[in-house]
């Protein structure tokens, strides 16, 4: 079964979310989102897991970060 997910507050903080969407956005342009591990991810952006997800709950919110990130540059 798994054990159930514990409700965790996350970090609202623009500026650094936005540093770390900037550093991914091209590694996974050229890579696509379903080939692209959150070990990856952390690298590119330079923290431990543990501190990437105080911000992003999962790589579905992530993907919504790029999504949004994306449609603000439009």
């Amino acid at each position: 079964m798994g054990r159930k997910p514990i409700l965790k507050y996350r970090k609202k903080d623009d500026s650094i979310t936005h540093r770390w969407i900037e550093k991914i956005i091209p590694h996974f342009q050229q890579h696509g989102f379903k080939k692209f591990s959150m070990d990856e991810v952390v690298k590119l952006a330079g923290v431990s897991k543990a501190t990437f997800y105080k911000y992003f709950s999962s790589r579905e919110k992530l993907l919504d970060g790029i999504i949004s990130h994306k449609l603000n540059e439009i």
